[in-house]
């Protein structure tokens, strides 16, 4: 089946689309293919290959793609398991931090909930949740009340123990950025993300590690092994790269 659609860029590609199963539709556009599920891609999943304009559909592809992106630069045993380790300490205490400021607004009282007032600190962990559930349903479903719960947490200890205990998140959030550029330099050889995508590096990370945590345990494992393989080509592509401006 070849259906056509436009790619909403600047260009106006046009955009080539076949399905050859009836859950994963390959896409090409300007010469780059994707495979992507329609299982949680399409929200009227009974179109074949709908128009790329499909704001849900575009997040879908940008988070493959941005997956992608991640696993290029964190292929390393020990390097992945620092930053499963580290990135959610890492969201924790950047909004336990941010939980210092001020409610920045009265909630009513049939909203509201104890230890997760309105300040900067639930606010973040609310955004993060929502955007995780918009880009993948099943995975961000599964951590959000891990994060919101973080942001409980936080703020419970700061109302129990006050300001004091800014020094701790302060140190392990320092300490653990450190780490996560030992996993680069030391065993990936290769610098961290966040110097080509702050976006991955500060929204996207946490979700990309619960991913891998997910593909552990067998989640999902027709995009798993698009993942890999494709991983395998960035990497073989960075090596090729590095190599030939060795020369």
């Amino acid at each position: 089946m070849r259906i056509l659609g436009f790619v909403p860029d600047n260009e106006k590609h046009m955009t080539s689309c076949k399905s050859e199963s009836p859950d994963l539709v390959q896409i090409n556009a300007g010469g780059k293919e994707l495979e992507v599920s329609l299982h949680f891609l399409i929200p009227s999943y009974g179109q074949a290959c709908p128009t790329l304009a499909s704001p849900i559909l575009n997040m879908a592809l940008n988070l493959e793609k941005q997956l992608l992106f991640y696993g290029a630069y964190h292929n390393n045993p020990v390097n992945v398991a620092i930053h499963v380790t580290c990135v959610p300490i890492l969201l924790f205490t950047g909004i336990a931090l941010a939980s210092n400021s001020p409610a920045l607004f009265n909630v009513p009282d049939v909203l509201h909930v104890e230890n997760l007032p309105a300040n900067l600190g639930t606010i973040g962990a609310l955004t993060y949740s929502i955007f995780y559930i918009l880009l993948e349903p099943v995975a961000g479903g599964l951590i959000a009340p891990l994060v919101i719960g973080g942001a409980a947490f936080a703020n419970h200890l700061l109302a129990t123990y006050g300001a004091s205990m800014n020094y701790w998140f302060g140190g392990i959030h320092i300490v653990s950025w450190l780490a996560q550029f030992v996993g680069h330099g030391v065993f990936e050889g290769r610098a961290p993300a966040l110097l080509d995508n702050l976006v991955q590096a500060f929204l996207l990370a946490p979700l990309f590690v619960w991913m891998e945590v997910l593909f552990f345990f067998g989640y999902r494992p027709e995009l798993k092994a698009r993942y890999d393989e494709n991983v395998k080509k960035e990497i073989s592509a960075f090596k090729e790269q590095k190599k030939a401006a060795k020369q």
